[in-house]
């Protein structure tokens, strides 16, 4: 594992800087025919990938022959400066309450505990919580890229991660070699969607292979995803 600073805010590059975690795997094969790195987000957002790679990188072996496997954790997320709002016992607490209240008195409840997790966020975290958008983490990946020392992104992402790649995209889209994506899909209705009133994305580790839409360079091995 490594880590590497950049902006807090990347509107003021010279500022205050934040930690971003990296793991990675080198490549198993031949150094001559070694590609570069391959990023992996695997969705959330907010998963780490410090944690996910290790549990799944088995899964992608034929990819390591000719890529270092990499992964990280965004900002704001594990061992990168995390967002704290709560303690574990008002989490839990906070957690377990009914989110899909049935009478005015529960909405009030919900509500107000609502309101202090927010509070608690902001008063914990005010520094990093403007800089944790999708914005933010894509800036990240470029600089991960250049200290890596490729000279363009090579990017697998899962459920959440495509977003994430699309936003890569937009920002540099001349410093993308190649990108896979896994589809997003909406969960079903559950007390952590209702209570944060949209659809989470899922982590898209299915016990099937999952579609991938891939675009990779001539020559590079196939990026079909198994689970282990």
């Amino acid at each position: 594992m490594r880590h590497h600073e950049g902006p807090l805010d990347w509107n003021d590059p010279k500022g205050d800087t934040i930690d971003v975690e990296l793991i990675r795997a080198g490549a198993s094969g031949d150094k001559s025919e070694r590609i570069g790195s391959l990023i992996f987000n695997f969705g959330g957002p907010g998963a780490s990938g410090v944690k996910a790679l290790p549990g799944f990188g088995d899964g992608f072996e034929a990819l390591r022959t000719r890529y270092d496997l990499v992964s990280f954790d965004p900002r704001g997320v594990g061992r990168s400066n995390p967002v704290l709002c709560e303690n574990d016992q008002r989490l839990d607490a906070f957690f377990q309450q009914d989110a899909t209240p049935d009478d005015a008195a529960e909405r009030t409840d919900l509500l107000d505990s609502t309101k202090e997790f927010n509070d608690a966020c902001e008063q914990n975290s005010e520094k990093i919580l403007p800089h944790v958008r999708t914005t933010d983490a894509a800036r990240d990946l470029d600089l991960m890229r250049q200290v890596l020392g490729d000279g363009k992104l090579h990017y697998f992402g899962f459920s959440y991660g495509t977003e994430l790649g699309g936003v890569y995209a937009h920002l540099f889209p001349s410093g993308s070699a190649a990108s896979c994506s896994t589809p997003s899909s909406t969960p079903p209705a559950t007390p952590n969607r209702a209570r944060w009133g949209r659809p989470r994305a899922s982590s898209s580790h299915s016990t099937t292979t999952p579609r991938t839409a891939c675009r990779r360079p001539r020559g590079a091995p196939s990026a079909t995803a198994r689970r282990t």
